[in-house]
């Protein structure tokens, strides 16, 4: 017997997680100043992933990170 398809809708978010303004804020301030995330974790002494997850909303940053990330991208 054939197996069903699993994901019958592979657009739909399995979490309806919506991503809030100040994230994508923060996504397009580290576009503009040409950093890649790696190089903003490293500068704000982040763990890995720390920036994937600030601009996807699951995470926000320490008041010190805050402060690290806009100066290193030129805005603080």
């Amino acid at each position: 017997m054939p197996r069903k398809p699993t994901n019958l809708k592979p657009n739909a978010s399995k979490t309806g997680h919506v991503i809030p303004e100040w994230a994508k804020k923060v996504k397009s301030y580290r576009e503009e100043a040409k950093k890649i995330q790696v190089e903003v974790e490293k500068a704000i002494k982040a763990t890995v992933n720390t920036m994937s997850l600030v601009e996807n909303g699951r995470r926000e940053f320490t008041p010190i990170q805050r402060n690290l990330f806009f100066e290193f991208i030129g805005q603080g």
